[in-house]
């Protein structure tokens, strides 16, 4: 197993925590799993906008790819919003930018995992 470290955007920890929640129950990864939860539900000092998040490459991986998926469904219904004018622009654009920065992690962390 390899270990990685990425630097997490606070704002899209709880994302990435709903990825790992989703994996905890039916993983054998199960320590692996609450490692990096109590690496998010630890306190960050106040002004900090990363968390460094230390784990296996493919829990990571899975787990923020999981979180990717989560930002463009949400994507998807934000768009469908707007074009019934249900939702205002500002809420599409958040939704893309979440989309963004999750590939971007998912990017960082290379390649899909090898079983």
């Amino acid at each position: 197993m390899s270990e990685t470290t990425i630097q997490v955007p606070v704002e899209h920890l709880a994302a990435i925590r709903e990825g790992l929640l989703g994996r905890c129950e039916s993983s054998s990864q199960r320590a692996e799993v609450e490692s990096l939860l109590s690496q998010i539900a630890a306190e960050a000092p106040a002004g900090i906008e990363q968390r460094e998040l230390t784990g296996s490459r493919a829990l990571l991986w899975t787990a923020v790819y999981d979180s990717l998926c989560a930002a463009a469904e949400q994507l998807a219904e934000d768009c469908n919003e707007y074009w019934r004018g249900v939702v205002d622009p500002a809420s599409a654009r958040t939704a893309i930018a979440s989309v963004s920065m999750r590939f971007e992690l998912l990017v960082a962390l290379g390649g899909p995992p090898v079983d």
